[in-house]
C-alpha cells in the first residue's frame, strides 16, 4: 500500500476513483461459525471490507462478507464446488460480525412473510 501511495504522490500513476481494503477476520469469529468443532479446513470464512471513495463527500463504508464453499464431498467421487456468499453493511462495531450476519438473515426472512 505504501508503494502505491508514493507513486500517486509522485504523479507516476493516477489517483484511483476508490480503494477497497479486504481482510479475513480472526479465528475467533470463524470458530463461532463452526461451533467450536475445530475443522481442519474451514469452508466458511468471514471478511471485513472497507470501501473508500475519492472526494470530500465519500467517507469510508464498511461491509461484512461471508463466503461458504459447498459441494460434493470426496466420498461422492465428484469434486464440484461452488461458493455462496452474503454481503451486509456493518451497522455497529460493538456487535460481532457473526451476530450482524445472522441478524441480517433474520430481518430478511421477516420481509418475505
Amino acid at each position: 500500500m505504501r508503494q502505491m501511495k508514493e507513486r500517486w504522490q509522485a504523479g507516476e500513476s493516477p489517483m484511483p476513483e476508490g480503494v477497497i481494503f479486504v481482510e479475513e477476520l480472526g479465528e475467533d469469529e470463524a470458530a463461532e461459525e463452526d461451533g467450536g468443532r475445530g475443522l481442519q479446513e474451514r469452508t466458511t470464512k468471514v471478511w471485513g471490507i472497507v470501501v473508500q471513495g475519492k472526494g470530500v463527500g465519500c467517507g469510508p463504508v464498511c461491509y461484512l462478507l461471508k463466503t461458504s464453499r459447498v459441494g460434493a464431498g470426496p466420498g461422492s467421487g465428484m469434486s464440484v464446488f461452488s461458493t455462496h456468499f452474503c454481503l451486509v453493511r456493518v451497522k455497529s462495531f460493538r456487535e460481532t460480525a457473526q451476530s450482524q450476519l445472522k441478524n441480517s438473515w433474520l430481518l430478511q426472512s421477516q420481509w418475505l412473510q
